[in-house]
């Protein structure tokens, strides 16, 4: 299992970055999850996913820890860093 870090940096709402990131992991094969202060969501479940992103009321500049289990663990990483620096 690995572990990281982000600081988001978008500037016009989460719905479009959270659909992208969302749909970008899809394919992937590892157990993704994302924690923001006290919260801790599966990145796996698609729609679902978007849906409870959006609910965390995610703000810029905040910090989450996205935690990666399985054989793309690092490719799920690369996906998330690239979706949130978009």
């Amino acid at each position: 299992m690995i572990e990281k870090r982000f600081t988001l940096k978008f500037h016009s709402g989460y719905a479009r970055p959270a659909c992208l990131l969302v749909k970008r992991l899809t394919n992937l094969h590892a157990q993704i999850f994302l924690e923001y202060k006290d919260n801790t969501i599966s990145l796996n479940h698609s729609v679902d996913s978007v849906m409870e992103i959006m609910s965390l009321g995610i703000q810029p500049g905040s910090i989450v820890k996205i935690y990666a289990h399985g054989i793309d663990e690092k490719e799920a990483l690369k996906i998330i860093a690239d979706s949130i620096n978009y």
